[in-house]
């Protein structure tokens, strides 16, 4: 038994309107393990000697905090995010079309339900991309520019985030419970910190 009006909780939900952005494709298993892979061959390199390790710590108090960041592990963190919140969508649109599946007006209803996606949509600016590109060592200078950038970003998607109404509308959706707010927000936040 709901306890609300379906139809109008899908189209309140379906009301939204969002500027599309093109989504970001999913890791492959492949991309994901050379990564991991760069990441073991980095922990795995020889010693320094007291001498490197110092000079690469003044160069660090010297420049930006860029150079501290595990960018390759930031990816990972914003991809799984998206893959997650992607779940919950899917979650969300499977219960709204088994209680409307069967239902006359459903093809309207479905086309409504292509909504869902631009939640995803005004999130994937090229992050994932960023922290590519910072993984692979630029220069110090492009590596400070791009630094500031992702840190904009990470600092623009959470304000967006956490105020954004349609993302509340969908965490206290009548279909089933999801957690979209709050993985975007754990998620961010995480990131914000890595990039101070």
């Amino acid at each position: 038994m709901l306890l609300v009006e379906p139809v109008g909780d899908a189209d309140r939900l379906a009301s939204y309107v969002f500027t599309p952005v093109t989504i970001m494709p999913t890791p492959s298993k492949s991309a994901v393990r050379e990564v991991l892979e760069s990441i073991r061959l980095k922990e795995s390199s020889p010693p320094q000697s007291a001498d490197e390790r110092d000079a690469g710590r003044s160069r660090q108090r010297a420049g930006s905090t860029a150079g501290m960041v595990d960018y390759a592990k930031c990816r990972l963190v914003w991809d799984a995010t998206k893959t997650k919140v992607a779940a919950e969508l899917k979650k969300l649109e499977q219960a709204i079309t088994e209680v409307y599946g069967k239902r006359e007006g459903f093809p309207q209803i479905a086309s409504k339900l292509r909504k869902l996606d631009s939640v995803l949509d005004a999130f994937a600016d090229d992050l994932s991309g960023l922290f590519s590109r910072l993984a692979a060592g630029p220069q110090a200078s492009d590596r400070d520019s791009l630094h500031r950038e992702a840190a904009r970003l990470v600092r623009f998607f959470h304000r967006q985030a956490v105020s954004d109404p349609f993302i509340g509308e969908l965490d206290s959706n009548p279909f089933v419970p999801v957690t979209i707010r709050a993985t975007l927000d754990r998620s961010l936040t995480d990131l914000s910190g890595k990039l101070r």
